[in-house]
C-alpha cells in the first residue's frame, strides 16, 4: 500500500490561512446554526398551537352535537342556534388550523434548507440535484471540468427547485455569457447575497411543490396549444346554455300536468349525450394540467415574492417588469388560473361533480374560462416561468457567494486575452485542503507549458483554471482573492475515453477532439485551451513530434491556453518562442523514500519526477 504525505502547510503563512478559514467558516456556520435554533423554536410553538387548535375543533364539533340534542327537548330554536354558533366556531378554528399548518410546513422547509446548507459547508451536497440529465460528452469542456454529476460544479451551486431553473443553470455553465450579461448578473448576485432570509423564502416556496420536467412540459404544451375551432366552441356553448333552460321548462310543465314526466327522460338523455361530447373536449386539457395544480400553486407564491420585492439591481428590476400585464401583477393573473383549475378539480369528487355537471355543464364553463385565460396569458406564462428560473439561478449564485465570503467577483476585460488571478483555488475542494495559486497569462499567441511529476497537481490546476473561468463568465463569484479574465469559450481535452459502441479507440477519440479544437483555432474564435497530456495514445516519438507541431500551430494562429505534460522535451519550445511559450511546473520533494507535495505552481521546468519511486513501491524492480 502506498502512503503519501501531503505537505501543504509548511510555513507560518499557511497556518495563518488555516486560521482565517476556520474564522470565516465559523461565521457562516454560526449564521446557519442560529437560524436552525430559531426555526426549531418557531416550529415547536406552531406544533403546540396545532395541537390546541385540534382540541378546539374536536371540542366545538362534539359540543355542537351534544348540546343540540340536550337542548332540543327544552327549546328547539335555542338548540338550533347553539348548534349553529358552535359549528361556526368549528369552521373558524378549522380555517385557523389550515393557516397554521401551512405556516408550519413552510417553517419546516426553511429548517431543512438551513440544515442542508450546514451539510454543504461540510462538503456534503447530496441534498441537491447533480444535473446528470444535462451531461453531454460531446461538449467542449463539460466532462473534463466536472460540470455535472456527483460532487460536480452544478451540484455545488444548485439551489433551484424547478426543472426550468435547472435547465437555465445548466445553460449558464455550458455557454459563456456576453460581457454586458455578466455585469448584469454580477449586480443581481451582489444584491441577493445579503438577502439570505428572502432567498430562502423563495426556495421554500419552490420546495412546496417542485415543477418537475414532465409537469413543465405539460404546462408548456397546454400554454402553446391551439383551441377548438370557433364553430365547434360556439355550438357546444349554445347547447350548454339551451339544454338546462329546456330541461327546467320541461320540469315546470310536467309539474303543472301540461306534459308527461316521461319527456324528462328524453331531456336527460340529451344532457348525457352533450356531457359525453363536452368531456371529450375538457378531459385532455384537464389531464394536461391536473398534475400541475400543486406546482402552479407553488409558482403563484413564488411570483408573489418576486413582484413584492424592491430591487435595486437593473437586472432584477427588469425581471420584475416582465411580471406585469393589463395593469395587474403576474401572481394576480395566475390566481385566476388557479381558481379555474381548482374548480375543475371537482372531478375528483363524483358525488358533487356528476350532478353539478349534469345539470349545468360545470366543466364546460370552466373549460371556456381556461381557454380564455390561455388566449390572453398563455405566452406570458412562459415568460413568467423564465423570470422565475432567472431569479432562482441568480439566487443560487448568491447563496454560493454568501457561503464563501472570501471569494470575489472577477473583473471582465475588453482585451483579448487576459487571465490574471491571485490565490486561485478549486471551488469543489474543501478549503482546509485547497492549495491556491497565482496565474498570469496575457496576450494572444501564448501557451503555458506545465510540467511536473505524477500527482503533483497539473490536472487539478487545469481544472481549477477552467472551472473558475466558467464561474466568471456566468456572472458568479470565483474562488480567488482577485481575478481578471476576458470573455472566451473554454475548450478542454483532458478525459478521453474509447467508445466500444461506435468502435472508436481512445487515440482516435482524442484526434477527433483535437480536430475540433484546431477548427476553432483556425477560425480565430476567442477560445481558451486546456490540454492535458495530448496524444497519449501513441508512442513517445510520435507523441512528442505531434505535440510540438500542434503547439507551433497554436502559436501561429494566435491561440491561448495551458498545456500540461510529462514530456520535458517540449519545454525546449520556449527557446524558439521565448515570448510565447511560458514554462511552469509543480515539483515533488522526496525524503526517505516518501513523497511530499506542496501543489504550488512555480516558474521554470520540473526537475524532480516520481514515477520510478512509485514503481519501486509497488514491487517493480528497476
Amino acid at each position: 500500500m502506498l502512503v503519501f504525505f501531503i505537505h501543504s502547510h509548511r510555513n507560518i503563512a499557511g497556518l495563518g490561512n488555516i486560521f482565517l478559514f476556520y474564522l470565516r467558516a465559523m461565521n457562516v456556520q454560526n449564521f446557519y446554526a442560529e437560524k436552525i435554533a430559531g426555526l426549531e423554536e418557531e416550529i415547536k410553538i406552531l406544533g403546540q398551537k396545532k395541537r390546541r387548535l385540534g382540541m378546539g375543533r374536536l371540542f366545538s364539533f362534539v359540543a355542537a352535537i351534544v348540546l343540540f340534542f340536550v337542548l332540543l327537548e327544552l327549546n328547539g330554536t335555542l338548540a338550533l342556534i347553539v348548534a349553529i354558533l358552535l359549528l361556526l366556531v368549528f369552521i373558524f378554528i378549522t380555517l385557523k388550523d389550515i393557516d397554521n399548518t401551512r405556516y408550519l410546513k413552510f417553517k419546516q422547509r426553511l429548517l431543512n434548507i438551513n440544515e442542508d446548507e450546514v451539510r454543504a459547508l461540510q462538503n456534503d451536497f447530496s441534498a441537491f440535484g447533480d444535473g446528470s440529465r444535462f451531461a453531454d460528452d460531446t461538449h467542449p469542456y463539460s466532462n473534463d471540468l466536472d460540470i455535472f454529476g456527483k460532487h460536480s460544479l452544478f451540484q455545488f451551486i444548485n439551489r433551484v427547485t424547478s426543472f426550468p431553473s435547472e435547465a437555465l443553470l445548466a445553460e449558464r455553465l455550458l455557454h459563456p455569457s456576453q460581457k454586458d450579461k455578466i455585469w448584469e448578473m454580477q449586480g443581481a448576485v451582489k444584491e441577493l447575497t445579503s438577502q439570505t432570509d428572502r432567498r430562502q423564502e423563495l426556495q421554500a416556496e419552490g420546495l412546496q411543490s417542485r415543477m418537475q420536467e414532465n409537469t413543465w412540459l405539460q404546462i408548456k404544451s397546454w400554454s402553446l396549444s391551439k383551441e377548438d375551432s370557433a364553430v365547434k366552441k360556439e355550438v357546444l356553448s349554445s347547447l350548454a346554455i339551451a339544454f338546462p333552460i329546456i330541461t327546467l321548462i320541461i320540469i315546470i310543465l310536467a309539474y303543472n300536468h301540461i306534459i308527461s314526466w316521461q319527456i324528462l327522460w328524453i331531456s336527460l338523455c340529451a344532457h348525457l349525450l352533450l356531457l359525453w361530447r363536452i368531456d371529450k373536449a375538457v378531459t385532455p386539457a384537464y389531464d394536461y394540467l391536473s398534475e400541475s395544480i400543486k406546482s402552479i400553486d407553488s409558482f403563484y407564491e413564488s411570483l408573489k415574492w418576486i413582484t413584492a420585492e424592491k430591487f435595486q439591481s437593473p437586472y432584477l428590476r427588469s425581471l420584475q417588469q416582465k411580471c406585469y400585464q393589463d395593469n395587474l401583477q403576474a401572481y394576480q393573473l395566475l390566481d385566476a388560473l388557479k381558481k379555474v383549475l381548482h374548480r375543475l378539480n371537482l372531478r375528483l369528487n363524483p358525488l358533487v361533480h356528476f350532478p353539478l355537471n349534469l345539470c349545468i355543464f360545470w366543466d364546460w364553463y370552466q373549460y371556456q374560462k381556461l381557454n380564455d385565460w390561455r388566449r390572453k396569458y398563455g405566452e406570458s406564462l412562459m415568460t413568467w416561468v423564465n423570470v422565475y428560473a432567472e431569479m432562482e439561478v441568480a439566487s443560487s449564485f448568491a447563496n454560493m457567494a454568501f457561503n464563501h465570503p472570501e471569494w470575489h467577483f472577477p473583473q471582465i476585460s475588453d482585451n483579448h486575452f487576459v487571465l490574471s488571478a491571485k490565490n486561485l483555488g478549486h471551488p469543489l475542494l474543501p478549503e482546509e485542503k485547497r492549495i491556491c495559486n497565482d496565474v498570469q497569462l496575457k496576450g494572444i499567441g501564448k501557451i503555458m507549458l506545465v510540467t511536473g511529476s505524477n500527482m503533483a497537481g497539473k490536472s487539478t490546476f487545469l481544472r481549477t483554471t477552467g472551472v473558475n473561468m466558467i464561474l466568471a463568465m456566468a456572472g458568479s463569484v470565483v474562488c480567488a482573492s482577485e481575478m481578471t479574465v476576458s470573455p472566451v469559450k473554454v475548450i478542454s481535452s483532458m478525459r478521453i475515453a474509447d467508445n466500444l459502441e461506435e468502435n472508436i479507440s481512445t487515440f482516435y477519440a482524442e484526434l477527433k477532439k483535437l480536430e475540433f479544437i484546431i477548427q476553432r483555432v483556425r477560425a480565430h474564435e476567442k477560445v481558451f485551451l486546456l490540454l492535458d497530456e495530448i496524444l497519449r495514445g501513441t508512442n513517445s516519438q510520435d507523441r512528442h513530434a505531434g505535440a510540438k507541431a500542434l503547439i507551433k500551430q497554436f502559436l501561429a494562429e494566435n491561440a491561448v491556453g495551458i498545456l500540461a505534460t510529462h514530456d520535458l522535451a517540449l519545454t525546449d519550445t520556449e527557446k524558439d518562442y521565448p515570448d510565447q511559450v511560458l514554462n511552469y511546473h509543480f515539483d515533488v520533494e522526496v525524503q526517505s523514500e516518501e513523497l511530499y507535495f506542496d501543489y504550488k505552481l512555480k516558474p521554470g521546468i520540473c526537475t524532480s519526477m516520481n514515477a520510478s519511486l512509485l514503481m519501486r513501491k509497488i514491487g517493480i524492480r528497476l
